[in-house]
């Protein structure tokens, strides 16, 4: 599975569970081979009002890699994220190897008041994290660095 913006209009390679009020967002669940979330591509779960974020698990047999920007600097992102009040919800990666590289993000957020989810990662072969940009795992407001 591929989720690569560079060559797609506007929002067009994004999976998401968004509201742009108050409510909670659904959860999200991808099983596959392998997933490439490339030049920007976005997996979310949004609140803009107050509200409760949806889980995201990943099950991928192979590979998961998010990898790269878009031009326009938008990075390629696997997030939980609460723009105003409410919980971020957990983010559940099983996986071969994961890698997270140039500009890659995984990410549950809080913005407002509330608390980050849980990001849980088994990977039984390799976890790379490396690029351009220092953060690349971010647990509401606490960055991890390698």
């Amino acid at each position: 599975m591929i989720v690569d913006r560079e060559n797609s209009n506007r929002d067009s390679s994004t999976i998401s569970s968004r509201i742009f009020s108050e409510g909670n967002a659904g959860d999200i669940e991808i099983t596959t081979n392998s997933l490439d979330v490339t030049n920007g591509g976005l997996i979310s779960t949004d609140i803009s009002g107050r509200g409760e974020g949806g889980d995201i698990s990943i099950s991928a047999t192979e590979s998961v890699i998010v990898d790269g920007e878009k031009i326009n600097g938008d990075s390629s992102t696997i997030s939980s994220r609460i723009f105003s009040e409410g919980n971020a919800g957990n983010l559940e990666i099983t996986t071969n190897s994961l890698d997270v590289t140039n500009g890659g993000l995984i990410s549950t957020d809080t913005f407002g008041r509330g608390d980050g989810g849980n990001i849980s990662i088994t990977a039984t072969e390799s976890v790379i994290v490396e690029g351009e940009k220092k953060i690349a795992l971010l647990v509401k407001y606490q960055a991890m660095y390698f």
